[in-house]
């Protein structure tokens, strides 16, 4: 609901604060987060979690999103045993997984123009 919703949005804090975050950020981490219950619940096996996040830092996307913030998802996370362990398997997957190469002109422009047309469309649903 979130994602699709302006008011719902913020009521997550910063991706971390000062940095400009989109609803793909908030995909990511729902994303994230998915693999890191199935694990929990013992629905998929430590090496499917490695694999699984292995495949996810193949997308630009979920790797840009960790790069972002890994930093500050490290700090809040810090202490707590579980949380730690995930983040340090995100942490490890992100390390072994090649940087995207930069995007070209005209998809950045393709996705500058999308989120300028969702956010006009979210002004007018408000």
């Amino acid at each position: 609901m979130a994602i699709e919703d302006r008011e719902l949005r913020e009521v997550w804090p910063d991706v971390p604060p000062g940095v400009i975050e989109t609803r793909k950020d908030h995909y990511c981490n729902l994303v994230l987060n998915l693999q890191k219950v199935a694990y929990e619940t013992r629905t998929i096996e430590v090496e499917e979690l490695r694999g699984a996040l292995r495949y996810l830092m193949t997308s630009r996307d979920m790797y840009l999103f960790w790069e972002k913030t890994r930093a500050a998802r490290i700090a809040v996370t810090g202490g707590d045993e579980a949380e730690d362990f995930f983040t340090a398997e995100v942490d490890k997957a992100f390390e072994k997984a090649d940087r995207p190469p930069p995007r070209s002109l005209a998809s950045m422009l393709r996705g500058a123009t999308r989120q300028w047309l969702d956010e006009r469309r979210s002004r007018r649903e408000e």
